[in-house]
């Protein structure tokens, strides 16, 4: 299914804007790109980030995040409505902005943007795991399935979280062939539970098997999330994290 037209349109406006020469370089907040404000913007964030009234970044970062959507995030949002997809681009945007204030650095230079890797989710264990682990699963409640660690340190690079990734994630899935994932609650890094939300719809037949977040996670530098879930029935499950994690150099080049 293609983006819809008004998406497309909106799109090519942003990057038309930033793309030219003097764009590149010029400096750019999410309000100059009709992104919204970073107190709306933050209302759609747990926890929500703490912004700066004057933060952006330049037309180049901007062109990198943009490119990251179209090419990675499309296939999760292109079946939703033109405010629905927005309102995830805006997430994306801000989540951005809060990682270069907390990392540092330039996005598409020594600041990075990629897929959430399994080795950053896993990366609490200690040991490098490079696949979403298809898992022999009971029915019921399995508290912290994921323990989410940015602040792991290892002598191996690729899981070496600490000060080196902040994370947002915008949809859970289950991709396995029959699904079980029903429910999940995420507790944050004190440990407060967030709610319980219900992915029944990852069960509905032809399901595209991802649910995106009614509110999204923003997982900081050298932050530990926890995600218990909840599965339907006992058998096998492949729970997945969709959204972006921005890396820096030392861990963006680690395999």
């Amino acid at each position: 299914m293609p983006l819809q037209p008004a998406v497309v349109a909106q799109l090519s406006a942003i990057k038309a804007r930033v793309g030219t020469s003097a764009g590149k370089v010029s400096t750019f907040a999410l309000s100059d790109l009709g992104l919204g404000d970073p107190e709306f913007n933050s209302a759609l964030i747990y926890p929500s980030p703490t912004l700066p009234i004057d933060a952006v970044a330049t037309g180049s970062e901007w062109l990198e995040l943009f490119r990251y959507l179209e090419s990675h995030l499309t296939f999760l949002l292109m079946d939703r409505d033109v405010t629905e997809f927005w309102r995830y681009a805006k997430v994306l945007a801000t989540a951005m902005l809060a990682a270069k204030q907390s990392l540092g650095g330039v996005l598409g230079q020594s600041l990075h943007v990629r897929m959430i890797r399994p080795a950053t989710v896993y990366a609490n264990g200690a040991t490098l795991v490079e696949t979403w682990l298809k898992a022999a699963v009971a029915q019921g409640w399995t508290a912290a399935y994921f323990t989410i660690n940015l602040n792991a340190s290892s002598a191996i690079p690729a899981i070496n979280t600490i000060n080196n990734v902040a994370m947002v994630v915008i949809a859970v899935a289950d991709l396995d062939v029959s699904a079980k994932l029903l429910e999940y609650q995420w507790y944050d890094s004190g440990n407060k539970p967030q709610g319980v939300e219900n992915v029944t719809d990852l069960q509905v037949q032809h399901s595209t098997g991802i649910h995106p977040l009614r509110q999204c996670i923003y997982i900081d530098k050298d932050k530990v999330f926890k995600l218990d879930v909840n599965f339907a029935a006992a058998g096998e499950s492949v729970p997945v994290l969709f959204g972006a994690e921005f890396v820096t150099d030392t861990i963006f080049t680690a395999e």
